[in-house]
């Protein structure tokens, strides 16, 4: 059902764009932009224990205006996606010994490099400042181009307790994984700060991107079979950026001449 959320959103921003391109009388105007920060992300889903863990993000983004304040974008770029699980493992019931590798838990902090590309619609509210806000929103699709793991495991170094003491241990490491999926769906909504500088503006940026689609099936935070839920990946983002005016097209040069 959300995958078909999404699917229509995209199909009604590019019946916007056609409609509004065969208008001849409308002025277009370009800018381009071009936007860099952190992002704050986390795990929603159907398993506990998550936490938020930070990454780095940069977007380019062509902007088309139409009138009222109105607009339409293409945007596409780089994500740090991903968030923190803590999972749990205990064998010992299977007899297996008590000891790190059988029984731990596991604080394991995901960095998933992905490709974004969006396109959607965006507003300029219409209050009289020298610098504007603009509200936008867009369907987003993220390409997954490799996961990095870095994890801390604490248990018991040795099978059988000396008196009533166990020597317990935190092991840390990191690794290339190959949990989650190729490819997701996400939503995106902003607030964009435009303060001018001669006819371009700096940028202050910022968003939520909301999961639609299951980044992970099946994850279990206590490597249980049975015990399991899909999860999606979300962001909170911060960015500074600038936007430099592009061109007008040629038929508004002409009538303005």
């Amino acid at each position: 059902m959300k995958v078909r959320l999404f699917l229509l959103q995209c199909l009604i921003t590019l019946i916007c764009f056609h409609a509004y391109a065969q208008k001849r009388s409308l002025s277009k105007h370009w800018s381009f932009q071009l936007t860099s920060g952190t992002q704050f992300n986390y795990f929603t889903g159907q398993q506990p224990h998550r936490a938020i863990s930070a990454g780095f993000n940069s977007q380019l983004r062509v902007n088309y205006a139409l009138e009222k304040g109105w607009g339409l974008f293409a945007e596409g770029g780089y994500a740090g996606d991903g968030g923190n699980l803590v999972s749990f493992t205990d064998r010992t019931m299977f007899g297996f010994a008590p000891t790190i590798q059988f029984k731990n838990t596991k604080e394991s902090v995901f960095l998933i490099h992905s490709g974004e590309a969006a396109l959607g619609v965006s507003c300029v509210l219409p209050i009289k400042l020298d610098w504007k806000i603009r509200l936008y929103t867009a369907p987003l699709i993220n390409v997954n181009f490799g996961e990095w793991e870095n994890y801390q495991k604490t248990g018991a170094l040795v099978a059988v307790a000396t008196g009533d003491q166990t020597v317990i241990s935190t092991i840390n490491g990191h690794q290339y994984t190959n949990y989650f999926q190729p490819y997701w769906f996400s939503a995106m909504g902003g607030i964009q700060l435009e303060l001018p500088i001669h006819r371009n503006a700096v940028l202050i940026d910022f968003r939520f991107v909301n999961g639609i689609s299951t980044a992970r099936f099946d994850y279990s935070y206590l490597n249980t079979p049975g015990i399991q839920g899909n999860i999606r990946t979300n962001s909170f983002r911060v960015a500074v950026g600038y936007l430099l005016h592009g061109f007008a097209s040629r038929k508004a040069s002409i009538t303005s001449n």
